[in-house]
């Protein structure tokens, strides 16, 4: 290896851990979105719930500050599970909730400071406490597999061709590929498959998005074996857009892809990452009005993936804030325990949050259930700061138990496979994400896959930040 590709090595491996660039790049990605928001989803999009209120010059220190604060504390390289929850909450959630909540809020500004003070607070503990390792125990037996992996690749590909056919067969009246353009067409068939769907099969459809059809797609990226893999595993993709329109299906396969680039060509650095994001928002916000392909990519990801779960923090706290806060009774197990509030013990919407806000403020909410992500359902609404203080304390147990259910395993395998549940957290509950969406699914599985075996007289450790 010649000296000049060993400095080359070098310098692209600092910048990718530097911290301070990292935080810049953070603020950078701020203010570009802040430019499609003012040029672009406050106009296309004000129908929706995004109005445009000039902020006050403190509202705006005061989002950069936190959102500086929280790039130079995130995890500088994906090397655990957690890294890739922790950077989507941050550029999927965190920084839109900062960048819009003072100009969707209904109250005054100093309502929202001290919930956004602990959601800043949260996030940098979190990025702080996914990134102690695990102590290291001399003669600590070597992990040996339980379940080999080509069992486990063929045994997804089988359950997912088995939900393919159930899924298609109950489906069969309303299978269409909609539009992505056109909100109409896609709403049509969402609440076709609304109206379908419940109890059992609901459970296939999320399974069947989030588990299965990634896991099949993960082992064609990860191995040339299994290439053939990406033909069904993007089918369970399609099949699951054509059930009920969900952008996100279309965008999972995407992400998960980027994530594996991520990982093989820039070493898992996440500042390319928020680096690229930043720049897709400003050519998104410059050229938007000039290109139809602009106009998809900005409609599918800024708007369905980082608008909407931005803008339920505001919302959710302006409805339970004033209505009674929920102290976490919508959820399955502490609903026996803890009454709903007054104002929705009889509603028959209780306890879906998201149909109750969505019909409360029009809009997004007329058109669909809207949904939250935790810092939001499971934060303001069920307990105001308090609340944001709690769930933030769950989301880092969870963090961490993944974190050493994964040692031992493959890390771009279990990272990348982690892609499709960090994404669907951007706008859904923790607790459902735990139940329905995979998260304890992986964490069994990850823990199946490996026990302790031999004794090699060396330790191993979770991969450090």
């Amino acid at each position: 290896m010649s000296a000049g590709t060993t400095v080359a090595r070098t310098v692209r491996r600092s910048v990718g851990d530097s911290r301070p660039l990292h935080a810049v790049l953070g603020l950078a990605y701020l203010l570009s979105y802040w430019n499609v928001y003012v040029g672009y989803i406050s106009v296309r999009w004000s129908y929706m719930g995004f109005p445009y209120h000039p902020m006050a010059v403190w509202q705006i220190a005061f989002a950069a500050l936190g959102v500086m604060a929280v790039a130079f504390s995130l995890p500088t390289r994906l090397r655990a599970p957690s890294a890739i929850f922790l950077w989507l909450l941050f550029a999927f959630v965190y920084v839109p909730t900062m960048a819009q909540t003072y100009m969707l809020g209904e109250r005054e500004a100093s309502a929202y400071t001290t919930a956004l003070a602990a959601l800043t607070g949260v996030m940098i503990w979190l990025c702080w406490i996914c990134r102690r390792e695990p102590p290291v125990q001399a003669a600590k037996p070597a992990p040996i597999q339980i379940i080999p992996h080509h069992i486990l690749a063929y045994g997804c590909l089988a359950v997912a061709l088995v939900m393919t056919a159930i899924l298609i067969f109950y489906y069969s009246s309303i299978l269409t590929f909609a539009d992505i353009t056109s909100s109409r067409d896609v709403y049509a068939l969402r609440f076709a498959a609304g109206d379908m769907t419940g109890g059992i099969i609901a459970y296939v459809r999320t399974y069947y998005t989030y588990v299965f059809g990634p896991t099949v797609f993960v082992f064609a990226l990860m191995s040339r074996r299994y290439r053939w893999f990406a033909v069904p595993g993007l089918v369970c993709f399609v099949i699951s857009y054509m059930i009920d329109g969900s952008k996100i299906s279309l965008l999972i396969p995407l992400a998960m892809m980027a994530a594996y680039a991520v990982m093989r060509w820039v070493r898992s650095s996440v500042l390319f990452m928020t680096a690229g994001l930043g720049a897709l928002s400003l050519v998104s916000g410059l050229l938007t009005g000039h290109s139809s392909v602009l106009r998809w990519i900005a409609d599918l990801i800024l708007v369905r993936s980082i608008a909407i779960p931005g803008q339920q923090f505001a919302l959710y706290y302006d409805l339970f804030g004033s209505r009674g806060y929920t102290w976490w009774s919508n959820v399955r197990g502490i609903s026996m325990f803890v009454p709903p509030p007054a104002a929705f013990a009889g509603d028959p919407r209780w306890p879906m949050l998201g149909k109750i806000v969505g019909e409360e403020y029009g809009g997004i909410a007329s058109q669909n259930n809207s949904n939250a992500n935790l810092f939001a359902g499971e934060g303001v609404a069920a307990a105001g700061t308090l609340g944001v203080i709690v769930i933030g304390l769950v989301l880092a147990l969870y963090l961490r138990v993944l974190d050493r259910a994964s040692v031992g395993l493959h890390r771009a395998f279990v990272l990348v496979l982690m892609v499709p549940a960090g994404l669907a957290l951007t706008n859904i509950h923790l607790s459902t994400m735990l139940l329905s969406f995979g998260g304890a699914f992986f964490v069994a599985v990850f823990f199946a896959m490996t026990r302790p075996g031999r004794v090699t007289g060396q330790g191993y450790r979770q991969p450090g930040y």
